[in-house]
């Protein structure tokens, strides 16, 4: 972001762009902060599903691998089941790996 418009022209931006966007967060760690003491999710599982823009229908909703899978990983979630895009889930077991350091 910048502090003035000039900073963002200068920079080849629109002032529209030059705005801080949002915090966005990922389904995952969602519910990650849900849970008060993350090593209860030993042997947990976790369903991740994500609605499609347009239309009655879900997305492709596969946990990202440098954080999400990570963090699932090294909590120790057992199993995570994701929507495909195509109207069914993948489900897939996750190894547990606590020395993990995640981003």
């Amino acid at each position: 972001t910048f502090e003035r418009s000039e900073e963002a022209r200068a920079a080849g931006l629109s002032l529209k762009r030059s705005r801080p966007r949002p915090a966005q967060r990922h389904a995952e760690v969602h519910c990650l902060l849900q849970v008060p003491v993350l090593e209860a999710l030993s042997e947990a599982e976790i369903l991740v599903v994500e609605l499609a823009d347009v239309g009655p229908g879900f997305s492709w909703a596969e946990p990202c691998s440098r954080g999400c899978m990570q963090l699932l990983m090294k909590y120790g979630v057992r199993q995570g089941s994701w929507t495909d895009g195509r109207g069914g889930l993948v489900t897939r077991p996750f190894r547990h790996e606590p020395e993990l350091d995640v981003p």
